[in-house]
């Protein structure tokens, strides 16, 4: 069997088993960490695969947060291919478990290509590949189960390995390849995992043994810089949103102190612990036994593994005080990278007792399954103790020459066996029940138009049916990149206490601020029964209820295209939030502006007799209004201001303004006009012309002979 067959039997034996396993569990997503998994991910791929079947490329996003990026936000995946395809063919939750097949397939395969590279038998690499697959999913917090990103980026992690060491070999072609592997691993959006990709690749290329290390070195950086200038159209947009977003303010609440405790070792015995949860007694086995032939044979897989484990402890811990990696919350990357190289450490454990010939350190194996049954024993592991034992009886030199090394390798199968067969039972919480929920979406939808009233409801929240159903909200599911003033608006009106166990929290600080709910187009309030008294109190009134019993109340709000000629100037951004916050602030007849609009208003008592609004045509990216006004005044458009968007009437420049704090604005003559709105940011134009000239450079690089190192 050559050795492409080889890997394609391996994969689908290691990978056919992983995935089967998991769909008769239940399937990935059939229980949740959190909310991500269905708040974020689904509704966000459903709503861009139909946009694109539509016609569109999905810029932005109308509906969370009266209106964010898209393609900028984190984890958006507008231009990962698979992620876009799926969601077209398939239902969100079918297409995540192909998603999901697809990308543990994938490195299955390609950590059987590696340690095939290395010299190392089937045996061996199917034990490499059985650890990094089944590892990605038992790791901290769990959060490959309900995490689709982390896998498809982590995936990819093997092959930039591979193309790197062609490069550092000399190969023709390679260096192109490299750079574009590295763009890919860019764009589902998470950039933890090419970020800490980077520092991998670093390593391996100092670590190796051909040419310079100057040299070697030069060349990895060099590839990744191309790569990611090939994914400057997923950057450029993406940097713009963080520019924009609340990350920068809460960063000091996920600083490296936080990251620490999640993610640092803080004992040998806990080490060991963790070992025999994530890889099982057999695959701690293989691992330590494989360390002496990895030091030997390739360093750079036991320094990678070292860095993986302690990127969190001193003194790996100072790379997050330096920027990018400052920026970085979590060590997800970290994490799911390790079993990969723990795998590949482990494979060459595995050729060690796999020889038939007598070896001068007989000795060795059953010693350390000794050791290891000890150490499991003094952690209370005693399923580890067990396997452990056995480990050590099946490496005996005349039982391991007679093939009883074969029990270390069904010891670790069955491992990976225990971990895919939780899948679908992993998970603090079962998944959202959405087929209940959609008779109340439906409601709600009928409830709204055009983009008004805005709806406030934690069950549709966290199923994500706010963006993947068109349901406007002033809040929404954006963990990684909010848009800031927004965001700060919903802190002041308690959205954070939405998902929380203390929704009540929410729904007073609604109840306590209802002029600025009513100014960012809050108007239906969908609180639970006993939260209904205080809203009812500010003024919200009963208008129905949803099939499941929940109260619907009702408040106007502030249309969502309307004329104010009272304005009242702002000197900077927090006098702007002082004056919104003012309880005594009128968002019917005035707006708050932090620049001059630019022309006189008029009359002064803020009366709009004789104005007349019609919203003409809209898609998320171009809202066409036609409007008569009887005077001058201020069209206060109800979606929140952010770069790239630009004003026109009649088909004329004109100025956009920041109204009442994170609102639009554009000042209007008397008359009737035409008004257009067109999100068109340079940030996605600029990464675009990027990505092309990254293209250029790649396609340069594989007609330019590359220098053969001997």
């Amino acid at each position: 069997m050559t050795r492409r067959r080889e890997r394609l039997f391996g994969t689908l034996v290691v990978a056919g088993l992983a995935v089967g396993l998991a769909e008769w569990s239940g399937g990935f997503g059939k229980r949740v960490g959190g909310d991500d998994l269905y708040g974020m991910y689904l509704g966000k791929h459903h709503y861009i695969a139909k946009t694109f079947l539509a016609g569109s490329f999905p810029l932005w996003n109308p509906y969370e947060f009266c209106g964010l990026p898209l393609h900028g936000t984190g984890q958006g995946s507008v231009l990962y291919a698979p992620l876009v395809v799926a969601n077209m063919l398939w239902t969100p939750f079918v297409a995540m478990q192909v998603v999901y097949a697809l990308h543990i397939a994938l490195l299955v395969y390609l950590v059987l290509a590696w340690t095939g590279r290395a010299g190392i038998g089937l045996a061996g690499g199917a034990v490499a590949a059985a650890l990094a697959a089944a590892a990605q999913f038992n790791g901290i917090a769990r959060a490959g189960v309900d995490h689709p990103h982390h896998l498809i980026e982590v995936s990819l992690v093997p092959a930039i390995l591979l193309a790197c060491d062609s490069v550092l070999a000399g190969r023709r072609r390679a260096f192109a390849l490299l750079a574009l592997l590295v763009a890919v691993q860019w764009l589902p959006g998470y950039p933890e995992f090419p970020l800490e990709t980077a520092v991998l690749l670093v390593t391996v290329a100092t670590l190796e043994a051909r040419g310079t290390v100057a040299h070697r070195v030069l060349l990895v950086v060099a590839a990744l810089g191309l790569g990611t200038l090939l994914a400057s159209a997923q950057l450029v947009p993406q940097i713009e949103t963080l520019r924009e977003s609340w990350r920068p303010v809460e960063a000091s609440m996920y600083d490296y102190d936080f990251s620490r405790g999640w993610f640092a070792v803080k004992s040998v015995p806990a080490l060991a612990a963790g070992g025999f949860a994530r890889y099982g007694a057999a695959g701690v086995f293989c691992l330590l036994l494989g360390l002496p032939a990895a030091l030997s044979r390739r360093p750079a897989w036991v320094a990678a593994l070292l860095w993986c484990v302690f990127a969190t402890n001193w003194p790996l811990r100072y790379l997050y005080r330096l920027w990018p990696y400052s920026g970085l919350r979590f060590a997800w990357g970290w994490d799911m990278m390790a079993p990969i190289f723990a795998g590949c450490v482990a494979a060459l454990g595995v050729g060690w007792i796999a020889r038939s010939a007598r070896a001068p350190a007989d000795w060795l194996p059953p010693a350390l399954g000794a050791a290891l049954v000890a150490l499991a024993l003094a952690v209370g592991d005693r399923l580890a103790a067990g396997v452990a034992l056995a480990c050590a009886l099946a490496s005996v030199g005349p039982l391991r020459r007679r093939g009883a090394w074969v029990v270390v390798v069904l010891l670790v199968a069955l491992h990976g066996e225990r971990v895919m067969s939780r899948i679908g039972t992993t998970g603090r919480f079962p998944a959202p029940d959405l087929d209940a929920l959609r008779p109340r979406v439906a409601l709600l939808r009928r409830l709204t138009q055009r983009g008004e009233p805005r709806v406030l409801s934690a069950p549709e929240l966290a199923a994500g049916f706010v963006l993947s159903d068109g349901l406007p909200s002033p809040t929404g599911y954006e963990p990684a990149l909010p848009p800031r003033r927004m965001t700060r608006v919903g802190q002041h009106l308690g959205f954070q206490h939405l998902l929380t166990p203390w929704p009540e929290k929410a729904w007073a600080a609604v109840a306590a601020s209802p002029n600025v709910a009513a100014a960012v187009g809050l108007g239906i309030v969908v609180p639970r029964a006993r939260d209904a008294p205080v809203l009812r109190a500010a003024g919200f009134r009963d208008i129905g209820r949803l099939p499941d019993g929940d109260p619907i109340l009702y408040r106007p709000p502030m249309p969502r295209f309307h004329v104010v000629r009272r304005i009242e100037r702002a000197g900077d951004e927090e006098e702007s939030f002082r004056l919104l916050t003012d309880p005594t602030f009128d968002p019917v007849s005035t707006a708050i502006l932090e620049a001059d609009p630019g022309l006189p208003l008029g009359p002064l008592d803020g009366s709009t007799a004789g104005d007349d609004l019609r919203l003409v045509s809209e898609t998320p990216e171009h809202i066409v209004l036609a409007a008569r006004l009887a005077s001058a005044g201020l069209l206060v458009i109800g979606d929140n201001y952010f770069p790239g968007w630009r004003a026109a009437v009649d088909r004329r420049p004109a100025p956009l303004l920041r109204a009442d704090y994170t609102l639009r604005a554009v000042p209007i003559e008397a008359g009737a006009h035409s008004v257009d709105l067109v999100y068109d940011p340079l940030s996605f134009r600029l990464g675009v012309g990027l990505s092309a000239a990254g293209l250029v450079l790649a396609a340069f690089s594989l007609v330019t002979d590359r220098p053969r190192w001997v």
